[in-house]
């Protein structure tokens, strides 16, 4: 599964990490995750894509939150904290803001 999927191994230790409060390395297993997916997620990419954005927030990581919320908004992904609202640079960075916030966590993880 591994060969055909690579993207659910990143995804799965991304979630061990991120469980343990270790943003850092979880973002590393997420962002590969995120760009093995970008195709073949199917309907787990919501959960995916919102798991992703909120690891970038954590880590302070602009430029790929932004990347990722973009890429949502292409496929007709919602996200977390901008829901309905335009994407505007100014949405976007309101809910990194919130997602950044260590007491703000994921909850079906």
């Amino acid at each position: 599964m591994a060969e055909r999927l690579p993207w659910i191994a990143h995804w799965l230790r991304g979630v061990a990490c991120y469980r343990t409060g270790d943003y850092e390395a979880a973002s590393t297993h997420y962002i590969r995750a995120f760009e093995h997916a970008k195709y073949s997620a199917g309907e787990m990419q919501y959960l995916l894509v919102n798991q992703y954005l909120e690891v970038m927030a954590k880590n302070k990581r602009w430029l790929p939150f932004k990347q990722g919320a973009q890429w949502a908004c292409f496929l007709g992904i919602s996200i977390r904290y901008i829901r309905d609202k335009e994407p505007t640079e100014e949405n976007m960075r309101n809910a990194f803001g919130i997602l950044g916030l260590t007491q703000m966590q994921y909850t079906s993880l």
